[in-house]
């Protein structure tokens, strides 16, 4: 009896290390393996849940599309949900090209993520919702970052809020810059422009 006692608590107290939301840190970075075989991770956050930690993330943060670790090389693929949720000292992001999907509320209570690169790359670029804190209901993604400056380097998907498929920078009143794209591409939301509420939008940025 006290053997199978013993290896239940062995046993769950493997479970709960492998729950963990991140494997691994490097250079700032929290990490979960997607896949041991395809050496493929996703961006998460340190703690059991995203408010376990204070503000992990900070400052200008540059998601790597490789990571070395333990002698091996991983490529960053997805961006989890939550994983800088709650981070209010994040002012800019930088999402490389290997990257194909962000989860909801990944910047959730990111209050002044002011800047977002999205690098050149030829995969599609899943992005998911916020959700409401007060009635659970969907929210434009973005919907707490005040975007300044923008840059979109492939296509996006998204179907951020309800079933209407409202873009993540509908009403961004404080962009300055962004990317001129197609017509195509401004078709996917927000009432058939990507953009429209930007009531500051005068430029493109230049990487």
């Amino acid at each position: 009896m006290k053997y199978s006692k013993l290896i239940l608590t062995v046993i769950s107290l493997l479970y709960s290390i492998n729950a963990l939301p991140h494997d691994f840190e490097v250079e700032g970075i929290y990490y979960k393996i997607i896949s041991s075989s395809e050496k493929t991770l996703k961006v998460s956050y340190k703690g059991n849940n995203s408010y376990s930690y204070s503000n992990e993330y900070k400052g200008d943060v540059s998601i790597p599309d490789k990571v070395h670790y333990n002698g091996i090389d991983y490529t960053v693929i997805e961006i989890q949900s939550s994983a800088f949720e709650g981070c209010s000292e994040l002012s800019s992001i930088i999402i490389p090209s290997n990257v194909t999907s962000i989860g909801n509320n990944a910047f959730r209570g990111c209050v002044k993520l002011s800047t977002i690169v999205i690098e050149d790359g030829e995969s599609v670029l899943s992005i998911g919702h916020d959700t409401s804190s007060s009635n659970g209901k969907n929210l434009k993604f973005l919907s707490d970052c005040p975007i300044k400056q923008l840059y979109i380097g492939r296509e996006l998907s998204y179907n951020s809020s309800e079933e209407y498929g409202l873009s993540p920078f509908c009403n961004c009143t404080e962009l300055t810059s962004a990317p001129e794209l197609p017509a195509t591409d401004l078709s996917a939301g927000c009432y058939a422009y990507m953009f429209s509420g930007c009531t500051s939008l005068v430029a493109a940025p230049e990487l």
